[in-house]
């Protein structure tokens, strides 16, 4: 009886987490599509990616963090979760809009969205603007994936 209570109760808070992230999409509203790109990029690196605010692993993303986000599959899994959301189309039709040139531009530089590591600050950013190398290298993944299935669905020319 409690396996199947903890079965249950596992399923409800996999189904309400997803709910809770849908309804959490960015606003997309007066946004062009490669803002609306950028903030759902940054939201789920948001996510995904913890702030780093100090050298102490509770501060920061670390190596060993990078390690299980890899190992998690953590870009391919939000990617699955993304192409099931309505908005999901609602992006792409935006993207399509865009002339073909412009659209590969706008994916081009979306790929690169990060926060910018400690090293290129030039010192450690408290207030979580910067990221550690590992920080910034999940970051870069979640962007490089979440841009390929916008780009594959949108279908550049």
């Amino acid at each position: 009886m409690k396996i199947m209570s903890i079965g249950i109760l596992v399923t409800l808070v996999g189904l309400t987490g997803c709910a809770a992230l849908a309804a959490a999409w960015p606003d997309r509203t007066n946004k062009s599509p490669e803002q609306m790109l950028a903030d759902v990029i940054r939201w789920q690196q948001h996510v995904e990616v913890r702030k780093s605010t100090g050298e102490w692993a509770y501060e920061c993303f670390t190596d060993v963090d990078f390690d299980a986000f890899v190992r998690a599959k953590r870009p391919e899994k939000v990617v699955e979760w993304l192409k099931t959301a309505p908005d999901f189309r609602t992006m792409v039709t935006a993207l399509r809009s865009l002339p073909a040139e412009k659209r590969e531009k706008v994916f081009a530089e979306a790929r690169l969205i990060a926060h910018p590591t400690w090293r290129q600050l030039g010192f450690i950013d408290r207030s979580g603007n910067g990221q550690t190398e590992a920080g910034h290298q999940a970051e870069r993944l979640m962007a490089t994936a979440m841009v390929g299935a916008f780009e594959a669905a949108a279908g550049v020319d």
